[in-house]
């Protein structure tokens, strides 16, 4: 099959455009605007303007700036032929409609709904917002996101891993660009500062090109009883990733850390107070389980997000299994109505999905492409399995075969795709991608449709399952050669040898509990 290649469609919102056209202070434009461009046609992205955007400039009551956005606008193709949808049932799919605005939010959605575009980019929040609550989050970017899409798709070189260092605060220099904005978010910073200082507190932090990239300050506390926080808690006192940085995943990279301190020191909590004018940090953060407190902010006006870390004592009221897992972070619901399924990984897509056990498990070294999703929560994998029983919410545990021959990890299914479409399968990896266009384009030729698995990483077992062990308790009778369904007699042994081998367990399947 000779594939042709597709032209992906990207269509942009109307503040993308006013950056991509107009200079800044300097006369020049923004590094990565200027470099969106220069990628896009690169890569033959064509980027595209909704027609509603031009209605939307023409309410400008500033008649130069009219005139130029105007005249920017015609510069750029439109598309074509898209039905005409009421605000009633806009509202209905994308969230409620109060202005214009808000109307011609919708309308660019559900462009993007109806695959008009394979792509959105915007830096406007609460696009994001409607997104994320219509399913279509992982095809909406910001411009540093989208930078990272291509760079990752369409380009050969291994991309930055970053590494993740703890240092005492009082290590940190006051004078890098990262504190500006935080020192003009509050008037008090250094006397703060010093006071975390003195009390030997530490922090995660990224660097990059020798600056700080990201930071996260954290520090553990008893039961905060004003707060209703019983038990250890883990407060996350300052999050910061620096703009050259955003859309890199380098913020879920740091809150796996905090995850995994809060897990391992045995916290019940973690907390984190935040501005609501930072929307893309509540945003990002309620996407991994924090939920506000609505009826208490910080003296500062700061909200105020938690989330729980311990094992519910019953089922969450939401009865969907996602949604707990996203909650309970490392809990997930494994009760007999949830779906299990055995999946087998070659080497190197295990280590393309999963650097970071190359080193923890002493995994062989082959030839992992070091790419910024393999920091993350969330992951995609890619198949020809013809399997139809893989629904949202289904648990995964990844099988690494031909060398080690051991089940490694346990993930949860959000989505699921099947296309023969290239730029179907491109926009639906997206950002969570590990595969590279090349790669896409090979196993878009075999003559099956490709499978694509967006799901999120629950946990690596801290000691594999071997092949034996996985044989002599008949989880399964012979190595697997392609996504199996577990019966729940076989996943019941599996349960066991995992709680054995590893000395936990982190489901939430309990007696006389159900979902």
């Amino acid at each position: 099959m000779n594939l042709i290649p597709q032209k992906p469609k990207c269509l942009i919102d109307t503040n993308i455009l006013i950056q991509l056209e107009e200079a800044n202070s300097n006369g020049r434009l923004k590094i990565a605007f200027a470099e969106l461009h220069k990628q896009a046609s690169r890569h033959s992205v064509e980027l595209l303007l909704h027609p509603a955007s031009k209605v939307d400039f023409s309410h400008d009551g500033n008649l130069d700036r009219k005139t130029r956005s105007l005249f920017y606008f015609d510069k750029y193709a439109t598309i074509e032929q898209l039905p005409q949808k009421s605000k009633e049932l806009l509202a209905s799919q994308f969230g409620p409609i109060n202005d214009e605005n808000d109307f011609v939010d919708c309308k660019l959605l559900d462009a993007l709904a109806i695959n008009s575009v394979h792509f959105l980019i915007t830096e406007d929040n609460g696009l994001h917002v409607r997104a994320n609550r219509a399913g279509l989050s992982d095809k909406v970017y910001l411009v540093n996101e989208f930078l990272e899409y291509l760079k990752g798709t369409y380009e050969n070189e291994g991309i930055w891993h970053p590494t993740v260092e703890v240092v005492f605060c009082y290590a940190l220099n006051l004078s890098d660009p990262l504190f500006d904005s935080i020192k003009s978010d509050y008037s008090d910073f250094r006397i703060w500062w010093d006071r975390i200082c003195a009390d030997q507190r530490k922090a995660w932090i990224v660097k990059h090109d020798d600056r700080l990239g990201a930071l996260l300050v954290f520090k553990t506390e008893e039961s905060i009883e004003p707060l209703g926080l019983k038990g250890k808690t883990l407060k996350l006192c300052t999050f910061k990733v620096s703009e050259e940085l955003s859309g890199m995943k380098i913020g879920e990279l740091l809150l796996r850390y905090a995850f995994q301190f809060a897990a391992t020191n045995k916290c019940s909590w973690a907390y984190v107070t935040v501005y609501k004018k930072h929307a893309f940090l509540c945003r990002f953060l309620e996407d991994f389980g924090f939920f506000p407190d609505k009826n208490t902010t910080t003296s500062l006006g700061e909200l105020i997000l938690y989330k729980p870390f311990d094992r519910p004592s019953k089922l969450d009221d939401t009865k969907d299994p996602l949604l707990f897992h996203i909650r309970y972070w490392p809990h997930f619901v494994d009760t007999e109505n949830v779906k299990k399924f055995i999946v087998p990984i070659i080497p190197q897509f295990h280590e393309n999905l999963f650097p970071e056990l190359i080193s923890q498990q002493n995994l062989p070294l082959g030839t992992a492409n070091k790419n910024v999703p393999g920091n993350a929560f969330k992951k995609v994998y890619l198949s020809h399995s013809k399997t139809k029983r893989i629904t949202p919410g289904s648990l995964i545990f990844f099988y690494r075969s031909r060398d080690i021959k051991a089940l490694t990890t346990i993930g949860i299914v959000e989505r699921l795709l099947r296309t023969k479409e290239q730029v179907e399968a491109l926009a639906a990896v997206g950002k969570r991608s590990v595969y590279s266009h090349m790669q896409i384009q090979t196993m878009l030729e075999h003559p099956s449709e490709l499978l694509i698995i967006q799901f999120r990483l629950i946990v690596h077992l801290k000691e594999p399952i071997p092949y034996r062990a996985l044989a002599k308790d008949q989880v399964f009778s012979g190595p697997p050669q392609s996504i199996m369904q577990m019966k729940e007699g076989k996943y019941q042994m599996l349960r066991n040898l995992i709680y054995y081998k590893n000395g936990f367990n982190l489901s939430a399947q309990e007696e006389g509990q159900e979902l």
